[in-house]
């Protein structure tokens, strides 16, 4: 009995190795990149999208149209963890771990980010104006650099949520669908479980909208109640009525899910072009309907169709299904690209894609130290070349174009020095470095997030500096 119990663990070890999804670690990498550059580029310097399409000209959105768009793309994250969470539970119970145990590091991580967005919201997150009460939206280090004034936000503060709770819920959903979906068998039905989610994911990203529209107004009212009305308000908030609200942004998880599972038993690359391409032109073409109405409709009441769309509080329908057609698609390339390749090839493209993948090893990291550092940078560039009038209020800085691009270098050039230096230290003391530390007490499979692999076949995953392996 000992004998065999030996052979199953060294077996459990040996296939422990299944190989990271080299794909997601550089679109992860290029994702928070893209929120480091953007973020501080749009709100750092006209503060909100309102001011910046009064500022800016024409001709210069049109031009930057393309970047400004995938600036609007937050649901390109619960999609990525969509796909690495069901990646992983479905390889976990592969090598025989029960589902309890394959699920569990999702739900401790999920827990976590759930967590972590209110604190990070309170401390750190940047001023914006208040969405049911009349004035501005402090967390406490914007007050402080700003006002000069040490105090406690308003009750608005946490209900300015980010992507991190469409994350975590569609993390707790995607343990929930697959757990119904793997029962007897259920691993195996590859066509069947495509099939149930993709009709799920199809009919949400179609009623989100009227969701948000009949739903919005309650969350309001409840609010402006008070008391408990207003912690009920908040739970619906991470659901309803915010730009990163679950509904739609973390709808996207359920087609992560299904290319998480294509990834997993590894399908024909003809399958995953049909599904990615066939999908993704079926949402380009919604958007392309949903645009045309909204525009007539826009020019109708005599409003500029732009301001309609990019100046928003709900997520409109026309940017989640341009966003989600896109993304279908660029999945397709990007499996294409770094999966379905040789493996010697791949260890050239991992080498290749190393800019980014600093980036991605620590994605939560990032996204909490971004405000922290760029709100620092605009302040100091806002007073440098204003005078700064005042959050909202238009200085000379946010015409000044040299200005402006010596602000893009500089917090650019930060975050490029940052990342590369911290991964040399194996990227200690982050978010994730202490989420780890404390969930690997709790669970078997030990985390390998902050770790870059370098792909080698028949290697263990290395860190960037080998001493820290």
């Amino acid at each position: 009995m000992e004998q065999s119990s030996t052979a199953f663990n060294i077996q459990k070890s040996e296939k422990k190795k299944y190989e990271r999804l080299l794909s997601v670690d550089i679109v992860r990498g290029i994702a928070i990149f893209g929120v480091l550059f953007i973020h501080p580029m749009i709100f750092g310097t006209w503060y909100t999208e309102t001011l910046a399409l009064e500022i800016v000209p024409i001709y210069v959105i049109a031009i930057f149209a393309p970047i400004i768009l995938m600036g609007t793309w937050g649901g390109g994250f619960p999609l990525i963890s969509a796909v690495v969470n069901t990646y992983n539970i479905y390889h976990r119970l592969e090598i025989g771990y029960s589902y309890k145990e394959a699920a569990k590091p999702v739900i401790i991580n999920s827990t976590f980010i759930l967590l972590i967005s209110p604190i990070k919201n309170l401390l750190f997150s940047r001023t914006w104006t208040n969405s049911y009460q009349e004035g501005m939206n402090y967390s406490i280090l914007s007050r402080l650099m700003e006002e000069g004034e040490l105090a406690w936000p308003g009750p608005e503060k946490i209900f300015q949520i980010g992507s991190l709770p469409s994350i975590a819920i569609s993390g707790y959903i995607t343990v929930l669908i697959l757990w119904i979906l793997f029962k007897n068998e259920g691993r195996n039905k590859v066509k069947r479980n495509a099939i149930i989610l993709t009709i799920i994911g199809i009919f949400l990203t179609f009623i989100s909208n009227p969701l948000n529209e009949l739903l919005n107004p309650i969350i309001i009212d409840l609010f402006l109640k008070g008391g408990i009305s207003r912690f009920f308000a908040f739970i619906l908030r991470w659901f309803f009525g915010a730009q990163l609200s679950y509904f739609p942004v973390g709808i996207y998880g359920f087609f992560g899910i299904v290319a998480g599972i294509f990834l997993s038993v590894r399908a024909p690359l003809k399958k995953i072009k049909r599904y990615g391409y066939g999908l993704g032109l079926f949402y380009l073409a919604a958007f392309i309907i949903s645009l045309i109405i909204t525009t007539n409709k826009a020019l109708a009441q005599g409003k500029n169709p732009i301001f309609v769309i990019l100046d928003y509080e709900v997520y409109p329908r026309e940017l989640l299904f341009f966003s989600l057609g896109c993304m279908l698609i660029l999945l397709v390339f990007m499996v294409k690209r770094y999966e379905y390749i040789p493996q010697e090839l791949k260890v050239k493209r991992a080498k290749k894609s190393l800019f980014f993948r600093r980036f991605g090893v620590a994605t939560l990291t990032f996204y909490v130290l971004e405000p922290i550092f760029n709100n620092s940078f605009a302040l100091l560039f806002h007073t440098i070349f204003g005078p700064r009038e005042g959050f909202g209020i238009q200085d000379p800085f946010m015409t000044n174009f040299w200005a402006i691009l010596l602000y893009v270098f500089t917090f650019e050039s930060f975050w490029i020095l940052f990342s590369y230096f911290w991964s040399k230290t194996g990227y200690k003391y982050g978010v994730e470095y202490w989420i780890i530390r404390i969930s690997n007490r709790f669970r078997e499979t030990k985390s390998t997030r902050l770790q870059l692999f370098d792909y080698q076949q028949n290697k263990e995953p290395i860190l960037e500096n080998a001493k820290e392996k």
